[in-house]
């Protein structure tokens, strides 16, 4: 029997199978931005690496420890960092250090097991034409649909804020932001500083039919797929991730390609609330203020990263199945779900996480010390809630601004 004939039988055998993310939200702040910047210290594009690094390990863990599949259930675990959370210190990276820094996430991606998903948000890069970027970039650790190798996809925002953070050039003058009204400078072929010519030489996907800006069709490790929307901030304001999967469904649908069935939407902020309806039932909101409402309500307790390399970070983990679009727009343009999708009432599963010795130090850095390294956390016992009112996971009430968490679009 052929590969091919294999890959189709497995794609068959899983076609009904549910798909569940486990989600952990990295909340690192505004990252090193409001440090004093010391030259001599070890380059910032480094301590990124560094950081991220114990943030990659850690999910491995956790994903070891709890993502164990079902024969109805396939499980992804997803780290998710805030808008910000990679700002450096003085000064923004450079395209080369930006480059360097996904060569080095995609190495360790590599040795990861499949279904582990990284959302890396969000890193300042100043162009060669002097415009600074606010980037994220998501990563697929290897699957046999990736020919063993890890997938990144690069996203720049688009729409910027009036409050976001800045960096100065050497006559004290503000980087400008690039914004969405410089599309042609941003997709010309003729731009000397195209971002797609600048990033060939990169582990970025380029010009990829399974991206179109913030929207990816992702394949599981068994198979299912998935529309995954990412949006910085403004960008789930102005409505475009449902844009954005619109024409990516569209494309697909042209070269003949199969259709996602299941949606998911990610959002990284430094806050902005989530009130309108999107591609997915769920979302997973990766914002500052957003956790502190969800402590505050005690549906999760943190855990907390903290090296010496960067900034630490809090920890915030709950889990969901992934449904279904209910957006009319996507509706009119994908196939008939099938009767075996899933139709029951949304869940979320939250782990507590609590200082303990199971994720020992040495996993992470055995040239660090316990103390200079990173906490160390076991996962205790998973609580479901189920919503039963319309706009949040977490309260009926459509005046909580524990609305704003994971939201329902009414």
């Amino acid at each position: 029997m052929s590969p091919r004939s294999v890959l189709l039988k497995e794609i068959i055998a899983y076609d009904e199978i549910g798909v569940q993310i486990n989600e952990i939200i990295a909340i690192g702040g505004k990252g090193e931005y409001d440090k004093p910047f010391e030259p001599d210290r070890i380059d910032s594009y480094g301590r990124i690496f560094l950081h991220l690094t114990y943030l990659i390990k850690y999910t491995k863990a956790y994903h070891e420890q709890l993502a164990h599949n079902t024969a109805s259930t396939e499980i992804i675990t997803r780290l998710a960092l805030n808008e910000f959370s990679l700002y450096t210190a003085g000064k923004p990276l450079n395209l080369d250090e930006y480059k360097q820094i996904a060569k080095w996430v995609a190495a360790s991606a590599k040795e990861l097991p499949p279904n582990i998903h990284l959302f890396i948000a969000t890193l300042p890069v100043l162009w060669p034409n002097n415009i600074l970027h606010n980037v994220a970039f998501y990563v697929q650790s290897p699957t046999s649909y990736s020919r063993g190798e890890p997938l990144l996809h690069h996203f720049t925002k688009r729409y910027p804020a009036e409050g976001d953070l800045i960096y100065r050039d050497e006559k004290n003058k503000p980087f400008p932001l690039f914004n969405s009204d410089m599309p042609k400078t941003f997709l010309s072929t003729s731009c000397k500083h195209n971002p797609y010519f600048d990033l060939i030489d990169s582990p970025f996907l380029i010009n990829d039919k399974n991206q179109f800006y913030g929207a990816l069709r992702i394949f599981t490790a068994r198979g299912q797929v998935v529309g995954l929307s990412f949006q910085i901030c403004f960008e789930y304001l102005h409505g475009t991730d449902l844009n954005d999967m619109v024409v990516l469904i569209m494309r697909l649908k042209k070269l003949g390609e199969e259709l996602p069935s299941l949606f998911s939407l990610l959002v990284a902020s430094n806050w902005i609330p989530l009130t309108r309806q999107s591609i997915s039932p769920l979302i997973t909101h990766a914002d500052p203020e957003a956790v502190k409402i969800l402590l505050e309500k005690g549906h999760c307790v943190t855990g907390r990263i903290h090296h010496k390399h960067f900034t630490p970070v809090r920890t915030y983990a709950f889990s969901h199945r992934l449904q279904p679009t209910s957006h009319p727009d996507l509706q009119a343009i994908l196939p008939e779900p099938k009767e075996t999708a899933m139709t029951q009432t949304p869940s979320f599963t939250f782990f507590s996480l609590q200082p303990q010795t199971t994720l020992a130090a040495s996993t992470c850095d055995t040239s660090t010390s316990q103390e200079e390294s990173m906490d160390t956390y076991s996962y205790a016992a998973p609580t479901t809630l189920h919503h039963q009112g319309f706009f949040s996971a977490f309260s009926p009430s459509t005046n909580s601004l524990a609305n704003n968490i994971v939201n329902y679009a009414p």
